[in-house]
């Protein structure tokens, strides 16, 4: 089974289930849950050391925020990264660059710890 998280330009993270199969009888896909998502988080990005870490980037807020993926989709932190673009993380520390820019560097330690 997989999960997929969807965002975009709403209001909301959607979280399903899928359980791919050669039988299309076999085949899964079911909403689990509904949560609030930052304005226009329309860039996700998993945490390369934390697992159910997801990182959001926000085209209207220029925000970026670190997310805690369970059953439900919960806003854990958040950092200015001062552009409206989307963000990458960088496996070494999650340094986050937008188009070969650097904006924000944030290591996974200071969510863990929350």
């Amino acid at each position: 089974m997989y999960r997929l998280l969807l965002s975009g330009h709403k209001q909301t993270f959607e979280l399903y289930s899928f359980t791919p199969s050669t039988s299309e009888s076999a085949r899964t896909l079911e909403k689990i849950s509904n949560s609030p998502a930052p304005p226009s988080a329309t860039w996700l990005e998993r945490s390369p050391t934390i697992p159910n870490l997801v990182y959001a980037s926000s085209e209207s807020t220029s925000k970026v925020y670190a997310t805690q993926v369970g059953d439900q989709v919960e806003v854990v932190d958040e950092r200015d990264s001062g552009v409206k673009w989307p963000v990458h993380c960088k496996y070494e520390n999650c340094i986050f660059v937008a188009y070969s820019r650097i904006v924000v560097s944030w290591r996974d330690k200071m969510t863990k710890e929350r």
